[in-house]
């Protein structure tokens, strides 16, 4: 599908139905953070600089946990989906040694109850030193707790991962 066609659909999709992504450091520091969390608005690109950043769903005890900490970031049928598949992960023992971070931000459409952004991702392996980047396209929902994730879809090399 050529990549105009495919941003048009995305669109679509995004406007006509609500559907719900998460990875430490929201890059605000922890009184920030706790005035957010106590307002529970974060502002677009907080919420997506959150998605991609925070890796505090790692240390989760418990599914709940998990589930708390991405409704930060995400609503609807893509949080229950990310809660179950991070809870799967964090039972496996596993070594994690990536980092990702948001280079850049720009949101596409917005009409204050529904945004569209696009947002540069870079991950680096700490081991390595190894850099990838890729585009994530997200889309967003204003709720009374502030802006939500209710769709995402991430491009890495000519990989399409669709959430």
């Amino acid at each position: 599908m050529k990549p105009l066609k495919l941003f048009l659909v995305i669109i679509l999709v995004f406007l006509f139905m609500n559907v719900s992504v998460s990875v430490e450091g929201t890059g605000i520091s922890e009184t920030e953070e706790a005035l957010y969390m106590s307002l529970g608005k974060y502002d677009q690109k907080e919420v997506v600089r959150g998605c991609v950043e925070d890796q505090s769903w790692m240390k989760s005890k418990s599914r709940e946990e998990v589930r708390l900490v991405l409704s930060r970031y995400f609503e609807g049928y893509l949080l229950e989906d990310l809660t179950e598949q991070s809870w799967k992960f964090i039972e496996q023992p596993t070594d994690w040694y990536c980092q990702s971070r948001l280079v850049d931000m720009v949101v596409l459409y917005d009409d204050g109850k529904r945004a569209l952004a696009e947002a540069l991702i870079g991950i680096d392996d700490l081991e390595t030193g190894h850099n990838e980047f890729g585009r994530g396209v997200f889309g967003l929902v204003r709720k009374e707790e502030g802006w939500r994730i209710n769709y995402a879809a991430f491009y890495w090399q000519n990989k399409y991962n669709d959430r």
